[in-house]
């Protein structure tokens, strides 16, 4: 009975958060991606879905949302590629000023995959891709092994698959302010190497990506609604939970964080 319940409460703070999306101006991918903030600073929250629909209530002043046709958000897969030693998870575990991420991204909607490499340097991100072509395979393509040697220290022949993510993005654009602010629900997640799987219903991740610092407008947002600042990482977090030989020591703040998000219940916080 309790599942049910939860389940229930899901469905209905889904449809809550369709109806608040209903009331945000559209902007057409083709518009939204002129934005492109390559270069730019990540902060991110975690907030349980529930609490959504009134974070969404307060932005559809100022934000528009990203819309591909009638769609007002669109499914990702990604998978995370490291070596077999996981040298990426243990650079990120051991806090790096300078880390790298490598994966493959694949937007369901637009039927596009790109293979990015995501630096981290004091604070500052820094994404580069290119476009695979439908079909090809990464670990075969010399433009990927060429891209590779361009952007990071690692080579096609080091790097396997480690993490497959799966979750549905949600993003909202302040063109005035050149701010992107992404919601990612319905967060999947798989273990290549054992298998595990992990799956996070009650949790939203909510990133705001901008040039440099936040907007006075949303960073007065983020005050008021009382939003769970954290270095939330799908790839981190998915390798500690669903790997039993992975060491956590660095994590335990992420880890409780998302304990006490994924079991808040609330009627309404905001």
């Amino acid at each position: 009975m309790q599942l049910k319940a939860k389940t229930i409460a899901i469905t209905n703070a889904h449809q809550r958060i369709a109806s608040e999306l209903a009331m945000f101006e559209p902007i057409e991918l083709s518009q939204a991606v002129k934005i492109k903030l390559m270069k730019r600073t990540e902060i991110k929250f975690l907030v349980n879905v529930a609490e959504l629909s009134g974070l969404l209530s307060m932005l559809s002043d100022r934000f528009m949302v990203q819309t591909i046709g009638q769609n007002r958000s669109q499914w990702y897969t990604t998978t995370y590629l490291d070596t077999a030693n996981l040298s990426m998870y243990a650079e990120h575990r051991n806090k790096h000023s300078f880390r790298q991420k490598v994966r493959l991204r694949t937007y369901a909607l637009a039927n596009e995959t790109y293979f990015e490499v995501k630096t981290s340097n004091n604070g500052n991100t820094n994404k580069q891709r290119i476009q695979l072509q439908n079909g090809s395979l990464w670990s075969k393509s010399n433009a990927v092994s060429t891209f590779l040697l361009d952007t990071s220290s690692y080579r096609v022949g080091q790097l396997q698959p480690s993490i497959v993510s799966e979750f549905n993005r949600i993003t909202l654009v302040d063109t005035q302010h050149a701010e992107r602010l992404t919601i990612d629900t319905d967060i999947q997640m798989q273990n290549v190497r054992t298998m595990q799987t992990l799956s996070l219903p009650n949790v939203a991740v909510v990133e705001l990506k901008c040039e440099k610092t936040p907007s006075v407008y949303t960073a007065k947002m983020v005050e008021q609604v009382h939003l769970e600042q954290s270095s939330f990482s799908k790839y981190c977090i998915g390798v500690a939970l669903t790997d039993a030989n992975a060491e956590k020591r660095g994590f335990e703040q992420q880890l409780f964080l998302l304990k006490k998000i994924s079991q808040r219940v609330t009627n309404s916080v905001f």
